[in-house]
């Protein structure tokens, strides 16, 4: 693993009013009856990466989900591995997972987008992991550079266009570094 970078006041800044905002606004886990953070922050007590989209460090895939990413990487010619790191990102494995911009689901789809993709319940695993595969495959096909494409995935096809590759945003960029850290961990 590469040691995190120093960030800027102005970029920590903005990082930590992004957590505040997550933290704000909690997936409560009624079994409990405590404001837990699950799917905030991983679930399962995982440890905060502040620097990451889908915020657990070192989670495994969980079974029940390989086989099902496995099947839409194959189905839409997507590397079974960076399908994986996407979702780790992304969500954490949370199927549940709503982003406070309303991106739902494994793959933390927009609901327009979504909706082009075919995907009517963002929160059934098998659609969110076809259509975010899907949506992936495209973007791999439109950026050939896999970092364009994961950029991308996060900041839309046209601020990468407009920047001539990964934008210029803190958050896209930390998510670019670390989609491509699980994708060489997932690699092997």
């Amino acid at each position: 693993m590469e040691p995190l970078q120093p960030l800027g006041p102005e970029a920590l800044r903005q990082r930590i009013e992004q957590i505040r905002a997550r933290i704000g606004q909690p997936n409560l886990d009624k079994s409990s009856g405590f404001g837990s953070l699950v799917g905030h922050l991983g679930g399962d007590n995982a440890p905060l990466n502040p620097f990451g989209q889908g915020m657990s460090i070192g989670k495994e895939t969980p079974a029940e989900l390989k086989g099902k990413i496995l099947q839409a990487a194959q189905a839409n010619g997507v590397e079974p591995a960076l399908l994986d790191a996407l979702v780790q990102a992304e969500s954490s494995y949370n199927p549940t997972a709503v982003s406070k911009a309303g991106a739902k689901g494994l793959t933390q789809l927009m609901p327009d987008t979504a909706l082009g993709l075919g995907v009517t319940n963002p929160y059934d695993p098998d659609q969110s992991l076809n259509g975010g595969a899907k949506y992936l495959s495209s973007l791999l096909k439109q950026f050939p550079n896999m970092e364009h494409a994961v950029a991308a995935y996060n900041a839309g096809p046209g601020a990468v266009i407009r920047a001539g590759g990964i934008p210029n945003y803190p958050e896209t960029r930390a998510y670019v570094q670390r989609v491509m850290e699980l994708y060489r961990e997932k690699r092997g």
